[in-house]
């Protein structure tokens, strides 16, 4: 059986759940309950024994808002997932990063971090307009957010990525690339710049749907590319749609997911895909209180675990792997293809490639032992949705 595995380690509680976000969580919490602590926990080890895994790849904690864990919950998930592997502990190389929200950084909890081998931190900055940052619900303050960085500054030695979004509601050129130098100044290796999306269902889009709010999409597309530039000559390089990194400091962890490599997601909500002949995608309960009873019962088992289970066809599978492959500028190699497909990628891409070629909106590289690697080029990744429909 294929060892070779990612956690994604899923606490789906926030103090205040953000109008724009569409990943599962609640809001209105201070606190992470022991309770689902434990569950998670049972999880993790049930799903580690049940697919062999001999050590993890890459961890990565997120959510919701994964530093409301106290400092002595965070010690022991991380305790945990280090004993939930046949080797038993972690390798000094190991990626595990843990998303932060400005208001719940404290010192006591990075020293936590620091100890247990978390090698890297995502901290959710998005703007340092609060104004802005009140139109979409977005509970913290900038001088917060100051405050925790200068925290991180002072107590953290280790990765750090910050993120941005370009086009809040309200937020002028000016404001928005007054943020992103600011966050520059704090010299992370690694920035998430994205353009604000409106997702349906959310309460940003009945505000946007109602007239409460005003958003320009072109507005955010342009601040967007504005924003881009800015960073290449602060010498961070794009490699993926909304990835931005200083050399060899791209998050290991997300190319796992544009490189369909296998994933194991643990918490309420949490997704995970294993790759094989027969590959199988696994969506768990977004029940909490279903999921808790599971898993801290006794005869707790992956194979009956509340949430549902999908087979991938080769089909779905081949435009995932085109999906994500395409999403990093690195983009998708023709004999990694044909050996995963048993197909020719200059004959699937067809006359979609060819037009965007005629266009100068992609490139081909020859790979060292043969083949060639397509990619889109930075123009080209601008119109990765239409690429990807015209497939």
């Amino acid at each position: 059986m294929e060892t070779d595995y990612s956690l994604y380690v899923h606490i789906p509680y926030c103090i205040k759940k953000c109008d724009y976000c569409d990943f599962f969580s609640v809001g209105n919490n201070c606190r992470v309950p022991d309770e689902y602590l434990s569950a998670l926990k049972s999880e993790i080890a049930v799903r580690a024994l049940d697919y062999g895994v001999v050590s993890w790849n890459t961890v990565y904690i997120g959510g919701g808002t994964p530093s409301l864990l106290s400092p002595g919950q965070l010690s022991s998930l991380l305790t945990s997932i280090r004993k939930s592997t046949k080797a038993g502990n972690f390798d000094s190389t190991l990626e595990i990063t843990m998303e932060m929200n400005p208001e719940t950084v404290t010192r006591e909890k990075l020293e936590v971090l620091s100890s247990e081998q978390v090698s890297r931190i995502s901290l959710g900055v998005q703007s340092f307009a609060d104004k802005s940052l009140e139109k979409v619900g977005r509970h913290c303050t900038s001088e917060k957010t100051v405050a925790a960085l200068d925290m991180i500054r002072k107590n953290w030695s280790k990765r750090l990525n910050l993120d941005i979004i370009a086009g809040l509601p309200g937020e002028s050129e000016k404001e928005f690339l007054e943020s992103l130098e600011r966050i520059i100044s704090y010299d992370p290796d690694h920035i998430s710049m994205y353009t604000l999306t409106v997702e349906d269902g959310t309460p940003l889009a009945e505000k946007i749907d109602s007239g409460v709010l005003d958003f320009d999409c072109d507005l955010a597309d342009s601040l967007w590319l504005r924003g881009r530039k800015v960073l290449s000559a602060n010498g961070y390089r794009q490699y993926e749609v909304s990835n931005f990194s200083r050399p060899s400091m791209e998050s290991i962890h997300n190319l796992r997911y544009w490189n369909q490599k296998n994933y194991i997601g643990c918490g309420a909500g949490a997704c995970g895909t294993v790759y094989s002949d027969v590959s199988e995608r696994f969506t768990n309960t977004h029940d909490i209180a279903a999921y808790v009873k599971y898993w801290n019962s006794e005869n707790a088992c992956a194979c009956h675990a509340p949430g549902t289970r999908e087979k991938l066809d080769m089909e779905t599978r081949e435009f995932e792997y085109l999906m994500m492959g395409f999403r990093t500028l690195r983009g998708i190699s023709s004999s990694e293809y044909e050996r995963l497909f048993s197909a020719d990628l200059r004959t699937r891409l067809g006359a979609v490639w060819k037009n965007f070629s005629d266009r100068d909106l992609c490139c081909e590289n020859e790979e060292d032992g043969g083949g060639t690697r397509f990619s889109l080029n930075e123009k080209g990744i601008l119109f990765l949705n239409r690429f990807l429909v015209e497939l």
